[in-house]
């Protein structure tokens, strides 16, 4: 077809351009209005997704806060300074911190609360978490402690559940006597030499004379059969104890260690020193709380505090020991015996004999009790909602 037969089969339109023109003008009102649809959703989505940031980053802050207030309250908690506790005044305050925890900073306020022999410890764990986008995020969470102390009330030098067999040379002595160089309050009034359910299971016709004394030498307690003797120690129990004790070998011969005139409680043989010097060494008031799971054999050395043993002791080797042993076994004496001073609990229930033979010698003394108590102070949760989540 040629352009001139083409030309004249166009309709003949006058109005063409001005239809070419409002087409045109549909279109481009169009494209803006769809382009202005995909700006609104586009500025749509990217506020969603900043305020999505912006919340993700908050609950972010919050969650670092919260961490780092409980990382304060528990740090306090876990390394609780007893002796500053005891010394504040009912409704003083204190304070432990700031750490810096990631992006988070702390504080721990300590509140004393309760009274003067049963303090009770309202810990506050304040922290701030800042980002990069200038928020702030803040958490306050709280924790009441009670400091509680083992009172071991013994029933005389040994009390035991299980029978007793003397050999030569073996004592047992009820008198309150105080280990020798301990600076100790005049002594009180003596306790039974052996406490035991039944007077006729303590075998002493070996022994000879003067290996038991007391008073009486030996008396017969209900309470010497009863398993809550050696299982609930005032406001402890032996659970609690031995969850915080120290673990200590099955064979041990301990001894006081030191460096640079600091006693080393690090180390694993180090259960204080009940020897007194002057000046006094380093270890003198270090009394921990020890325990050994099953049986155990001190081959030796010198230690104080609490000594707990889930099985047999057997004390040789001129072992020392001043404080409180508590065994759920029996006592031997092994080659060369040993020394115990404060008391002795022995619940026997093994189901073995305690037997005691030249050179082992058991003590009273309250004073060393009384000591040995003093370092088996433990920090435990106020029941029913110790932990709290303050804002």
């Amino acid at each position: 077809m040629s352009a001139l037969q083409a030309m004249e089969d166009r309709p003949n339109d006058p109005n063409g351009r001005a239809t070419r023109r409002r087409r045109t003008g549909v279109a481009l009102a169009v494209a803006v209005v769809a382009l202005a649809v995909i700006g609104a959703l586009v500025a749509a989505a990217h506020a969603t997704g900043v305020r999505s940031h912006l919340a993700g980053e908050r609950r972010f802050l919050q969650t670092e806060a919260l961490a780092a207030a409980e990382y304060g309250v528990e740090r306090v908690a876990a390394n609780a300074p007893l002796a500053v506790w005891r010394a504040m005044p009912p409704g003083s305050t204190d304070s432990a911190g700031p750490w810096v925890v990631g992006r988070a900073r702390v504080k721990v306020r300590m509140t004393r609360l309760g009274d003067s022999l049963h303090p009770i410890v309202l810990l506050q764990g304040v922290a701030t978490a800042g980002g990069g986008t200038g928020r702030v995020a803040r958490r306050t969470i709280s924790l009441t402690l009670s400091v509680g102390q083992g009172r071991f009330t013994p029933l005389g030098a040994l009390t035991t559940g299980a029978p007793v067999a003397f050999g030569p040379g073996a004592l047992i002595e009820g008198a309150d006597l105080p280990p020798a160089g301990w600076s100790c309050p005049v002594g009180g009034a003596p306790l039974p030499g052996i406490s035991t359910p039944s007077a006729g299971s303590v075998l002493s016709a070996g022994c000879g004379a003067g290996c038991l004394g007391g008073a009486p030498p030996v008396a017969q307690s209900a309470m010497a059969a009863d398993t809550s003797t050696y299982q609930t120690f005032g406001e402890l129990t032996w659970a609690q104890l031995t969850a915080t004790a120290r673990r200590i070998p099955a064979v041990a011969s301990p001894r006081p260690s030191t460096s640079a005139n600091v006693c080393l409680a690090t180390d694993p043989l180090n259960w204080g020193d009940p020897a007194r010097a002057s000046p006094a060494a380093p270890c003198e008031s270090y009394f921990p709380v020890l325990y050994a799971a099953g049986d155990l054999h001190l081959a030796g050395g010198v230690g104080q505090g609490i000594l707990l043993v889930g099985g047999n002791l057997t004390v040789g080797g001129g072992a020392r020991f001043a404080g409180i042993v508590v065994t759920q076994g029996t006592v031997d004496a092994g080659s060369g015996g040993g020394r115990l001073e404060g008391a002795v609990m022995a619940a026997g229930a093994t189901g073995g004999t305690n037997r005691l033979v030249a050179p082992l010698t058991i003590v009273h003394s309250r004073c060393a009790i009384a000591a040995a108590e003093s370092g088996g102070e433990r920090v435990l949760p106020v029941p029913h909602r110790a932990w709290a989540d303050v804002y």
